[in-house]
């Protein structure tokens, strides 16, 4: 039997190997269907849809390490079970393409925390708006999660061949060379720490500013709450990515380190690293918990609901009359009574400046007598529409003084007032749609007016004779 028989043979009658081949493989088949359920479940979560953008890649990763190690398993099950030692040497191309899926779907896995960290701060930083962001964030953090991922494939490929190599199982890392294991492993585990880091620090500042938000709008605080929802989840993830990345990679570096100084061979040095990588177990627990968590919160929020729609609707209006108070009761009345006295203080005004432009062009017109057409029409014009503004400016004075007057007395009886009759007079008091609808009709009634009276001279001027016209002219030109 040549060397290549008995390297084959040794790793065909490895009991250890086959356990963690069919191991491996058993977890797979558990982990395609849990992993296709949760996508169809991922588009139904009230989660920001780049999160899910980026969750999607996520699962997806999961999904082509497991289809890769379905089939190289299965291969190598298969030979060592049925075919002859001298028989079964892995095709260095099928292991290429297999093992390729192999290790993009691991790297996609590991580099999910930093595009959902970036996302997440980008989420924070723009709270108020990012509720109807574009999906091209989400489509710019998977172009970045891709970028990260190849990162680390191309220097492990790097000095890949294709020719010559006689290679009895399928792998990347080998014992001799650990120098860019460890490297990539390393960086990886410094990476989820960080961000794990900074996911606490995001979902500080989006409790805190949910705290000092209260007056904000419906969006913003709306994006708040879904932030923190989100970060709750995500600290889950992040708490269980890192404890994995950083348990495997020890395990890994270890494993390579050790190899060589306890001699072991060459299966069982491949059973453990393939019992090390142990992914798809990890994206079953990764689902199971993400699962759990949500339908935590889930019950949280419905046991939210059912308290506040149990709850005496009284309170409301009692949190209500609080937050309300500072501004428009007796206990701090000044900036009512500053709003009120300013609005009739400018309605005064305007009035007093309208009859005051209403002389003026009057003045003008009688001067004017010999000045150009378009100057007379301009000023009879102006003459008109001061006049229709001038009742706009009376009919608004009047009611705005009363409103405000009735406001301003409203305030200083307010606190021996119940609230509900407090709400009430105070809507009652700013009848604004009925003030339109009378502003509409008085005005309407005066342009009719107005028009009735231009049509009248017209006809008057038309039923006049001609020589009245010349004898008026020549007057104003002895003049």
């Amino acid at each position: 039997m040549n060397s290549t028989c008995l390297i084959m043979n040794q790793l065909s009658s490895s009991i250890s190997l086959k356990f963690a081949l069919f191991l491996n493989l058993s977890l797979c088949f558990i982990a395609i269907p849990t992993l296709f359920w949760a996508l169809s479940k991922l588009s139904t979560l009230q989660l920001h849809h780049n999160t899910k953008i980026i969750m999607s890649a996520h699962l997806f990763g999961f999904l082509l390490h497991c289809s890769g190690r379905v089939v190289l398993h299965s291969l190598d099950l298969f030979n060592y079970i049925f075919r002859d030692p001298c028989n079964m040497v892995p095709s260095i191309y099928r292991c290429f393409v297999f093992r390729l899926f192999y290790n993009i779907g691991l790297w996609i896995t590991n580099c999910t925390v930093f595009p959902l960290m970036i996302e997440r701060s980008i989420a924070t930083y723009r709270n108020g708006s990012y509720e109807n962001s574009s999906k091209l964030i989400g489509i710019g953090c998977i172009v970045l999660h891709f970028i990260l991922t190849a990162i680390p494939l191309l220097i492990v490929y790097s000095n890949l061949r294709f020719e010559g190599v006689f290679m009895p199982y399928c792998q990347v890392i080998k014992p001799a060379f650990p120098t860019v294991a460890q490297l990539n492993g390393v960086v990886s585990t410094i990476v989820q720490l960080t961000c794990r880091i900074i996911f606490s620090i995001l979902f500080r500042l989006n409790q805190k500013w949910r705290q000092k938000s209260l007056e904000a709008n419906l969006s913003t605080r709306f994006q708040l709450e879904q932030n923190i929802n989100t970060m709750e989840i995500l600290k889950v993830f992040a708490n269980l990515t890192t404890v994995v990345q950083t348990f495997q990679t020890g395990s890994f570096l270890l494993l390579l380190h050790t190899s060589n100084y306890f001699n072991l061979t060459n299966e069982i040095y491949i059973s453990l690293m393939e019992i090390n990588a142990i992914f798809p177990l990890y994206g079953i627990v990764t689902v199971a918990i993400l699962t759990m968590k949500i339908k935590k919160i889930r019950l949280r929020v419905r046991s939210i609901l059912k308290n506040h729609v149990k709850t005496d609707p009284n309170i409301y209006l009692i949190n209500f009359d609080q937050q309300i108070g500072s501004t428009a009761k007796a206990s701090n009345p000044l900036t009512g009574q500053i709003s009120g006295l300013i609005a009739i203080s400018a309605q005064i005004f305007s009035r007093i400046f309208f009859t005051y432009l209403l002389r003026i062009n009057k003045t003008a017109r009688s001067r004017d007598q010999k000045s150009s057409l378009s100057h007379r029409f301009q000023l009879e014009q102006n003459l008109s529409s001061i006049n229709f503004l001038k009742i706009f400016s009376t009919l608004s004075s009047c009611y705005l003084i009363f409103q405000n007057s009735c406001f301003i007395t409203l305030l200083h009886f307010a606190s021996s007032m119940p609230s509900e009759y407090y709400y009430a007079t105070t809507e009652l008091n700013a009848t604004y749609p009925l003030y339109s609808i009378v502003t509409i009709c008085l005005m309407s009634i005066y342009i009719r007016k107005n028009r009735t009276k231009i049509n009248n001279e017209l006809l008057a001027h038309v039923r006049t004779g001609s020589e009245h016209y010349f004898s008026h002219l020549k007057r104003i030109l002895d003049k």
